[in-house]
């Protein structure tokens, strides 16, 4: 089926409209029926627009195609979409001019391993989880060895990189760990039974103590159990070992474990173990660096920040002048000026035994100055260099409302002993008694002492 229809233009009914001379424009609409396609074709000129419909598809040629009805597709591939309101699934997801709107929807990011992370921020319940609390001193140029850390349990002797070991792709305090030397976090609160969690930790490469570049598989495991008394009954566990990182590249790559919590799993009365060690030994040229742990819950981990500050406030290359307590008044400061420490609330210091060190090089002491400042008005300690005598030096009188024990006293402002001025209670040379030293040591007998009035 086809009609066509040839209009031709003059030079002068064209008038530059169409052309500058005389043309024959062919107009034709043609439909061609077959037992395999329908093809229907629309001609203008040069312009053409065609649809054809087979079984398997429906295609469309033509430069706009105008719909103006509400339209159904199962998928759509597209170049481009140009449009005022996007909504997916119902509304679920809308977007518009003023932004994106996601209704209980999440938003993900997927990594070169295929693995998916919500950049939705979530509560990581590994409270130190770049290892910034950790205190440690160091073994050689290239470690540091682990002293303490309160919230992990430090397995053998797992050691932290120091910067400046490899070319590596950074980490914030990376832990070199393996099959024998590894670490613990135990959870005992924020996780529920029956709900699902993500752990999820950073690795990488990492050198032996020589500096030569190893790897290793990394494993993380996620124990779970009760308390039966004092005693720890497992009730299940979760685990999975990975691949090993590049030594090549010395890139970081991120890994997941989603687990489920036992459902006899019981609050208050439970723990969680989790565990990051290596699949080899150190001595056998294996192990990894890891940082960067996290533990969520649902069934993907959170976007990771690699934030350096937390970390740099605690180990004090990130100082900060002011620190406030309690309320904002109650405050902890330096000052800049001249390098002391200011308080200004009373402090109590609770303990059984020794509460405070004076540290000095050769003197160290306890000073009392008037408030709003002023001259020294006393001085406790070790005042003078290299001088093996406590002092208490005050430019007023001291008082006191209670006895005072000592062997000895010097009340000529010397030191105690064979000097002039000094005078203690002793069993003499002469018996039991009072002794005074003028020049060499009397005893003094009381009882025939004169009396004046």
């Amino acid at each position: 089926l086809a009609a066509v229809k040839n209009e031709v233009y003059t030079k002068q009914q064209a008038d530059g409209k169409y052309a500058d001379k005389a043309y024959v424009e062919k107009q034709a609409g043609r439909i061609d029926v077959t037992e395999k396609a329908i093809t229907s074709t629309v001609q203008k000129g040069d312009i053409i627009s065609a649809i054809n419909q087979t079984a398997e598809q429906i295609q469309i040629d033509v430069a706009k195609l105008k719909i103006n009805a509400a339209t159904i597709v199962k998928w759509l591939t597209a170049t481009g979409i140009n449009a005022d309101v996007i909504k997916i699934e119902n509304g679920k997801v809308t977007i518009d001019k003023n932004g994106i709107t996601a209704k209980m929807a999440d938003f993900f990011f997927e990594d070169e391993l295929g693995q998916k992370f919500s950049v939705t921020p979530r509560k990581n319940l590994i409270p130190d989880h770049d290892f910034s609390h950790i205190s440690f001193n160091t073994v050689n140029n290239n470690f540091l060895k682990i002293e303490y850390s309160p919230t992990w349990t430090i397995m053998s002797n797992p050691y932290i990189e120091k910067p400046v070991v490899n070319n590596y792709e950074p980490m914030v305090n990376p832990m070199r760990i393996d099959l024998g030397n590894w670490i613990r976090f135990t959870l005992f609160e924020g996780v529920k039974p029956g709900k699902k969690y993500t752990l999820s930790a950073h690795f990488r490469a990492t050198t032996n103590d020589n500096r030569v570049n190893i790897t290793n598989k990394p494993i993380m495991r996620a124990v779970f159990g009760k308390y039966n008394g004092d005693t720890p009954v497992e009730l299940g566990r979760a685990s999975k070992t990975y691949n090993a990182p590049s030594i090549q590249t010395g890139k970081i790559v991120r890994y997941a474990l989603t687990f489920t919590v036992p459902s006899n799993y019981v609050e208050g009365n439970g723990y969680v173990y989790i565990d990051l060690f290596g699949e080899g030994l150190l001595n056998n040229m294996q192990a990894i660096a890891v940082s960067g742990v996290q533990l969520v819950e649902g069934d993907v981990p959170s976007v990771y920040n690699w934030d350096t500050t937390h970390g740099q406030l605690v180990n004090g290359t990130l100082p900060f002048s002011t620190i406030a307590l309690g309320t904002k008044d109650n405050v902890i400061y330096h000052n800049h000026v001249n390098k002391w420490n200011y308080m200004n609330a009373p402090l109590e210091i609770i303990s059984n035994g020794e509460m405070m060190a004076f540290v000095g090089s050769d003197r160290a002491g306890l000073s009392f100055y008037p408030r709003g400042g002023g001259e020294r008005r006393s001085y406790i300690g070790h005042i003078y260099n290299n001088e093996n005598r406590f002092r208490i030096e005050s430019k007023d009188p001291v008082a006191t409302t209670q006895s005072i024990e000592c062997n000895g006293i010097n009340v000529c402002g010397g030191y105690f002993g064979a000097n002039a001025g000094s005078i203690h209670y002793t069993n003499g040379s002469l018996g039991l008694g009072w002794y005074f030293h003028d020049g060499r040591w009397n005893y003094v007998d009381f009882t025939n002492m004169t009396s004046r009035t």
